[in-house]
């Protein structure tokens, strides 16, 4: 893993907090999880505790992360973009 990648989750992360990953669904639509991570370089760790991500990782490897320190929210699944204006 780059160093400064390294860092940056170090920086970012307690071991102990949330972290939110999607993967792309069937349906092309994000998937988005809260889940716990763990580093154990070179590689990231994460609880997997259902088989969504699983078959969504298998059907399409892409995938991304927030990090968020102190922040408690909820997370949704994301819809189409609607522009509120029309």
């Amino acid at each position: 893993m780059d160093s400064r990648l390294l860092s940056a989750i170090n920086t970012l992360h307690a071991p102990a907090e949330w972290v939110h990953l999607a993967t792309i669904g069937r349906d092309g639509g994000p998937h988005v999880t809260p889940m716990m991570m763990g580093l154990r370089d070179p590689f990231l760790l994460f609880s997997l505790t259902g088989k969504q991500k699983v078959r969504d990782l298998e059907r399409d490897p892409r995938l991304c992360g927030h990090l968020a320190p102190d922040h408690h929210g909820a997370c949704h699944r994301l819809g189409p973009h609607r522009d509120p204006r029309r």
